[in-house]
């Protein structure tokens, strides 16, 4: 394979560095050398993927099914149930309180995912095309959390392009 079907077989992106130079990072390849790039595939009308900081402390652009269960639901409930059983081992929680489960460190991984989480629901519902104030169903008691999970748990995206950016890639 010679220098010119290589070049044509790869996608190639001007990404700027943060300062905005164009010309700094221009003609990065970016399939198989930066699985998790911000450079969009430009052939499918896709959006670009989103990085750490982005996906959980920005209430910008969508998120799918994909990303919230395994980026969100899975990780949080990995670490929870592994806090939970550390403060059962280390006795950090209060054997007489029946009905609350979250010892000390447990409380404080609860306290320290609630923001993100708000934020990645709101992806969510923008994947949705629905306003982010519809994370506020989940203060309704019985309905509201059962609506959010069928809401961003299991119902399909928009396709496509919507008003709140390209549907990003997995």
């Amino acid at each position: 394979m010679d220098k010119s079907q290589l070049i044509s077989r790869r996608h190639l992106c001007s990404r700027s560095d943060l300062n905005g130079n164009d010309a700094a990072l221009a003609g990065v390849p970016v399939d198989g050398l930066f699985p998790l790039s911000f450079a969009p595939n430009k052939g499918s009308g896709r959006g670009a993927q989103m990085d750490f900081q982005k996906f959980y402390f920005s209430a910008k652009g969508r998120v799918n099914r994909k990303q919230f269960w395994l980026r969100l639901m899975l990780p949080v409930f990995a670490v929870g149930i592994i806090l939970v059983i550390l403060d059962a081992a280390l006795g950090t929680r209060d054997p007489e309180s029946v009905g609350l489960f979250l010892g000390l460190f447990s409380l404080i991984w609860s306290l320290i995912i609630i923001f993100p989480s708000i934020l990645v629901n709101i992806k969510r519902f923008h994947d949705r095309d629905k306003s982010g104030w519809w994370v506020l169903i989940a203060l309704v008691p019985l309905i509201g959390p059962l609506w959010l999970l069928i809401e961003l748990g299991f119902l399909n995206g928009t396709p496509g392009p919507n008003r709140f950016g390209p549907p990003v890639t997995d």
